[in-house]
């Protein structure tokens, strides 16, 4: 009987200069936070090398393997998933935690090796046709089929692609059933034109970004009274407040938060300290930033 493959790894690159997000949790929670942070690369790095399921049972082994309270561990894992040191998307879909830069660097330390197995569906980085890869993807029933990305006439890489089409004639589907929802335009210049008017301000509703956050909320099935209602209300809150009329603009006003500043019930006298409001721009601007970096 052959030996079993090698999944995780024996060490890890650590970069001299942290990225920001990490002096974020240094900044909310010390330097337990930073070790509690470091010990979890070390973690999923030492187990499959690019994620780590975070259920009930790993809690509890992690907050055993650390000695600390696991109450306090997961408010800060919580806190590194807020910020994005790990995807939120992936812990919300599969409970898992990594990120694009974990996966990079889990890839880079397997060349050498014979066979390495990655999830497709866990995936946040392009494919690597390297020939040592083999892809696994995780079935409705929670059983793992398995496809070689060398063999593009494989019986599971057909079966794949058919999914993928039944999910896009399930997409032609909810088109048929709403037309007339998805061949409304969306007025990009009339909802930039009532910012521009509200503030004063000159931004063009033909920008590229612009256009993006808008499209995003209009998906989400936000409409043009929406918008207004949403600039109005931070209008009011906003001007004359000089640390916070500088955030009167589209990447704030219509960020994923767009629903929260829609439903706000009090815009005059927030109960929301000056400082806590601040605290929300810095979580939004890293965001900016954050996808910003993924375009490129």
């Amino acid at each position: 009987m052959g030996r079993p493959n090698k999944v995780g790894l024996e060490y890890f690159s650590l970069d001299v200069k942290m990225d920001d997000e990490v002096e974020l949790i240094k900044a909310q929670h010390g330097i337990k936070g930073f070790g509690i942070l470091i010990t979890m690369f070390q973690t999923i790095y030492a187990d499959k090398g690019y994620y780590r399921t975070w259920n009930k049972r790993n809690q509890l082994l992690f907050s055993s393997k650390v000695s600390d309270d696991i109450n306090s561990i997961t408010t800060i894992i919580d806190d590194c998933i807020n910020w994005d040191i790990f995807d939120k998307a992936m812990y919300e879909n599969y409970n898992i935690l990594t990120s694009r830069r974990i996966q990079k660097q889990y890839i880079g330390a397997t060349y050498k090796r014979t066979e390495v197995e990655i999830i497709e569906e866990y995936l946040l980085i392009k494919k690597n046709n390297r020939e040592n890869i083999t892809y696994i993807t995780v079935s409705d029933n929670g059983n793992l089929d398995t496809t070689n990305v060398s063999d593009s006439k494989s019986t599971q890489s057909i079966r794949i692609k058919d999914k993928d089409k039944d999910k896009d004639k399930d997409k032609d589907k909810d088109k048929e059933h709403c037309p007339a929802e998805k061949k409304q335009d969306i007025p990009y210049k009339e909802i930039v034109n009532y910012l521009n008017q509200r503030t004063g301000s000159q931004y063009k509703s033909t920008t590229n970004k612009t256009q993006k956050l808008i499209k995003a909320r209009w998906n989400e099935g936000f409409r043009l009274d929406d918008f207004k209602t949403a600039i109005d209300k931070k209008c009011v809150e906003w001007i004359g407040d000089e640390e916070m009329e500088k955030y009167l603009r589209p990447p704030t006003l219509f960020s994923n938060k767009f629903e929260s500043y829609l439903n706000q019930l009090s815009v005059k006298n927030s109960s929301q300290s000056k400082e806590d409001r601040q605290n929300d721009m810095i979580k939004d601007l890293y965001q900016e930033y954050k996808e910003e970096e993924e375009e490129e």
